[in-house]
């Protein structure tokens, strides 16, 4: 990493791996884009132990990913950069904090500045990159479909920060609160987030091509930004299920009725059908972790009844 010292050492490099975009494969590009905010979030806190550095972190390596892939094309370049940001930011806010607590930095100083953070580490990996937009409005089919991957991720990278401060500001060193977060395996933030990829990117990019980024975002905000019980309770497989369940239903009716104002309407006037009983919750969770004929057949069952219930 030393020899990218200078912007035009770190421009040369980056060009020389540049590809066409139609050696891209934009599904990996989505899933891997989720995956390093995921990284960021759990490098930062286990190197600095403070979640808001952690989510500072994982915005700029996002911003890093999305400038890189729509300059360059190539993801394995993307990732390596991207997990030189991490490295680098880790080491600078490691050299800071270390400065305050050894009083090498004197008082008008003790804050740490996250904008010069920020632009040490963009200067250091994609600073000198210019983005052609001019260029990009006569865009092709892949292209189109690149923006809309970047916007799906934003979205999901909102919920896997929203995920990781709840995690991370519960106490799960005891096997008490181990067991209470219902996942057969060990509830590791890793777990939840792959599964969220798993769950949420192909369902969200298909409502997002059909005009439904609004109802997915009105989905986020219910079940997780605007929702005071994902903090209270412990029942995360849960909420994670339902949103799952939304975006199933949301499709299905979409290629029922071919019309997303339709579908938002129809979801709207029938909300309370996402308004679940301790039993239900109790069901989604097991699915969550156990793939059984039994609970998958619960699954396509609730899907039928509600579809049932929204169409008629």
């Amino acid at each position: 990493m030393s020899i990218l010292s200078k912007d035009k050492d770190i421009l040369e490099f980056i060009d020389n791996k540049r590809l066409s975009i139609k050696q891209l494969d934009i599904v990996r590009g989505y899933k891997l884009c989720c995956k390093t905010v995921k990284n960021a979030l759990i490098l930062s806190y286990k190197e600095n132990k403070d979640i808001e550095y952690s989510i500072i972190c994982s915005d700029i390596i996002f911003n890093i990913y999305w400038t890189l892939l729509f300059h360059s094309y190539n993801l394995k370049l993307t990732m390596f950069l991207c997990d030189r940001a991490i490295i680098l930011y880790n080491e600078y806010i490691t050299m800071l904090k270390t400065a305050i607590n050894d009083n090498l930095l004197d008082d008008k100083k003790l804050n740490i500045k996250i904008t010069d953070v920020k632009l040490f580490i963009y200067n250091k990996t994609v600073g000198p990159i210019i983005l052609d937009y001019k260029n990009n409005k006569r865009q092709s089919k892949k292209l189109s479909q690149l923006c809309i991957g970047k916007n799906v991720c934003y979205q999901l990278k909102k919920v896997i920060q929203y995920t990781f401060k709840k995690f991370y500001n519960v106490n799960y060193n005891s096997q008490k609160d181990l067991e209470s977060i219902n996942f057969v395996d060990k509830p590791t933030f890793d777990i939840i987030v792959d599964t969220m990829i798993s769950y949420y990117v192909t369902r969200m990019y298909k409502l997002h091509i059909n005009l439904g980024e609004k109802l997915v975002l009105e989905f986020i905000y219910d079940i997780f930004l605007e929702n005071d019980a994902f903090f209270k309770e412990k029942n995360t497989a849960f909420y994670i299920n339902q949103f799952k369940l939304r975006l199933d239903i949301a499709y299905r009716l979409l290629e029922k009725v071919k019309d997303i104002d339709k579908v938002t309407d129809l979801l709207r006037q029938n909300h309370i059908l996402f308004e679940t009983t301790d039993d239900d919750a109790e069901d989604l969770e097991k699915l969550y972790s156990v793939k059984s004929v039994l609970y998958q057949n619960f699954y396509k069952d609730m899907m039928n009844k509600c579809m049932s219930i929204v169409s008629s």
